[in-house]
């Protein structure tokens, strides 16, 4: 349980400190609304398991993390990254962010609701570390997403920021 809760703090620490990422959220429960309303981050239809720990901000817009820790040598073999990797970016692949917007109808003068996906970067840390019984070398992992976001205005951030913050 401690390796879990050690991982968070180190993979926060990274993200914030080294790939630009702020205003970390906790993400509650398998819908939480953002802004009001405005967003909506939720489990995808047909998922079931874990939400990822975060949502948070950076300049090319929202970005969901996810972050796992382990003191076990056999889950770290020869793969491209380490089984708790695999499970973080299950978890970040099970949810999506929804924008409820209100749109006009062309053809009568009233609005209506449309849900849009809004893309976002997700985030995968692992941390495994080291005891003195096993001798083992303490590992960091994070998995760098592709360039997947949405840029924000400076307009968008600042009311992301805000309400963010509003939040805590």
């Amino acid at each position: 349980a401690y390796s879990n809760i050690l991982g968070r703090f180190f993979a926060r620490a990274y993200l914030e400190t080294n790939e630009g990422v702020f205003d970390l959220l906790p993400i509650e429960g398998k819908r939480m609304d953002l802004f009001g309303g405005a967003y909506r981050v939720q489990r995808k239809a047909g998922y079931v398991g874990d939400m990822p720990d975060w949502i948070g901000w950076s300049n090319s817009g929202f970005v969901i993390a996810e972050a796992k820790g382990s003191h076990e040598k056999t889950s770290w073999g020869s793969k491209q990254w380490p089984a708790p990797i695999d499970r973080a970016l299950e978890q970040v692949g099970r949810v999506e962010i929804i924008c409820r917007i209100r749109a006009r109808n062309r053809t009568k003068a009233r609005l209506r609701r449309a849900d849009l996906r809004v893309p976002f970067k997700g985030w995968a840390t692992a941390s495994r570390w080291a005891t003195e019984e096993k001798g083992d070398s303490p590992d960091f992992i994070a998995v760098d997403p592709p360039e997947d976001g949405v840029p924000m205005n400076e307009q968008e951030i600042d009311l992301a920021r805000a309400s963010l913050r509003r939040t805590y």
